[in-house]
């Protein structure tokens, strides 16, 4: 049962007017907060609530039983307490909202409810924050799913890569909204950075959709000013499959996932009714069957596709190019990192090997030579705006 201190509860039996609504947020990184819904200073449980960024409640569900309840509460951007960077940052996701109900002029109060903050979003110079209690957490999946990619974090105990290794520090070169170059990239084959990240010094890190030679491309457009010269330190990328797994880390033996575990494609194939032999392939019980390399073509930017007749494993690059892996049924692999002709020059051959993998083991590898064309034309040397 709530108790609510005398003082307050005599306030409240007169019917006097001088009640609030108060906040206290309490940051992941223990870092208290407290908001007023009027215009002074009151100090709650400790924390001196600010009336600045104006916390409003717009939405409350309260329900009996084992209903989730929830509230959205929407508030003012500002410089000091609340800034958009904290929120595209994430420092305010998961943070434990207390709402308090409280006599402005004696500093009694009482606290209402306890909720999480579920999801924050911007809208031009306000915020709209979802709030959700502690019963939501009964909605939440539990266990391990089963699935063909690794469900760990590159380099967490359970993964077990040390990043040492996969870690570079460089320096910006030039930047755009969605993308910077820096020299440390180029040291990498094409796609090492795929799905890495970035940490800049001046705080904040990003996410890798694409690295291209110097430069790296991000999901989505910074919202912080980054500036040539800044110093930024980067972590290679994980796809999370068992051939990176194994070929790019030699961490095959923490792989989490289930490569091999049949997936929609395989239930939607046809067989044939009078029995003759279909496409449907079938789970391997006597080790994994070498490649069938069908055929392999060379491109202009240094990278080659080759087919392989489908076949129930998942397949891995070896030899020249960058590794690369793809499940089996898929029948066509891209590999990058090949060194293609220089125009006007000899012909440039490269070997390309693939091996097919099931569980630990590995098959006798199957290559095929390729005769690279010319390297495409680089652009010019235009500055981007």
């Amino acid at each position: 049962m709530r108790e609510i201190p005398a003082a307050l509860q005599s306030v409240l039996d007169a019917g006097i007017m001088t009640n609030s609504d108060v906040f206290l947020v309490t940051l992941l990184d223990g870092t208290r907060l407290g908001f007023s819904s009027v215009d002074i200073e009151i100090t709650v449980d400790g924390v001196v609530c600010l009336p600045t960024s104006g916390f409003t409640p717009s939405t409350y569900d309260a329900t009996l039983g084992a209903e989730t309840d929830g509230t959205d509460i929407e508030g003012i951007l500002d410089d000091e307490t609340i800034t958009e960077n904290d929120i595209h940052r994430g420092r305010w996701d998961g943070a434990t909202v207390e709402q308090w109900l409280a006599d402005w002029q004696t500093g009694d109060a009482v606290m209402l409810h306890r909720q999480t903050l579920a999801e924050i979003e911007r809208q031009g110079g306000r915020f709209v924050a979802q709030l959700r209690s502690a019963a939501s957490a009964l909605e939440d999946e539990q266990g391990v799913v089963m699935g063909s990619g690794c469900p760990y974090a590159l380099g967490d105990a359970s993964c077990g890569v040390s990043l040492s290794g996969f870690t570079a520090n460089g320096t910006i070169t030039a930047s755009g909204d969605d993308w910077i170059e820096a020299a440390t990239f180029s040291a990498q084959a094409d796609g090492w950075y795929d799905d890495g990240s970035v940490t800049f010094a001046s705080g904040g890190s990003a996410q890798v959709q694409r690295h291209e030679g110097n430069r790296v491309t991000f999901w989505r457009p910074l919202s912080v000013l980054i500036e040539t010269g800044e110093a930024i330190t980067a972590i290679a990328g994980c796809a999370k499959t068992w051939g990176v797994c194994r070929s790019k880390f030699g961490n095959g033996d923490n792989f989490g996932g289930f490569p091999h575990i049949p997936g929609q494609d395989s239930m939607f194939q046809a067989g044939s009714a009078d029995g003759a032999p279909s496409n449907v392939p079938v789970v391997l019980s006597d080790g994994p069957i070498t490649p069938t390399i069908l055929t392999a073509v060379g491109d202009g930017d240094g990278s080659a596709t080759v087919t392989f007749s489908p076949l129930y494993a998942t397949v891995e690059s070896r030899g020249d190019g960058s590794a690369s892996s793809v499940h089996g049924l898929d029948g066509t692999i891209r590999i990058g990192g090949l060194t293609p002709t220089t125009p006007g020059g000899a012909a440039v051959t490269q070997t390309i090997t693939l091996v097919s993998v099931v569980g630990t083991e590995e098959s006798a590898p199957a290559s095929v030579t390729v005769t690279m064309p010319e390297a495409w034309p680089q652009s010019g040397g235009g500055t981007e705006a």
